[in-house]
């Protein structure tokens, strides 16, 4: 490889390829911007993954783990009552005929 010739470089020096300062601190900012957004882009990416294959394994997994044929119920079903209400007794409506 030759040796390069000094007016050559005086030329390239004249042409304005040679960045300037605000162009090196513009390029600079731009590459250390990037580098932040790749990293937290990445970890906010693979955060999102995670949180998504969770609330897809709580919605999909009673649906792996049950059958899809249920024996049909022989006894009777139980009334759900809530605790507060086990032991109120409801009088409302026409009074009950008592035959003797």
């Amino acid at each position: 490889m030759a040796p390069a010739d000094p007016h050559h470089l005086a030329d390239h020096l004249h042409s304005g390829l040679v960045p300037s300062l605000g162009m090196l601190i513009t390029h600079g900012w731009a590459v250390g911007l990037t580098a932040l957004w790749l990293a937290r882009g990445e970890a906010a990416l693979w955060g999102l993954l995670r949180r998504l294959a969770i609330r897809l394994l709580v919605l999909w997994l009673p649906l792996l783990v049950t059958p899809f044929f249920t024996p049909p119920a022989t006894t009777e079903p139980l009334i759900l009552r809530s605790a507060v209400l086990r032991y109120v007794v409801s009088r409302r409506g026409p009074p009950r005929v008592v035959t003797a």
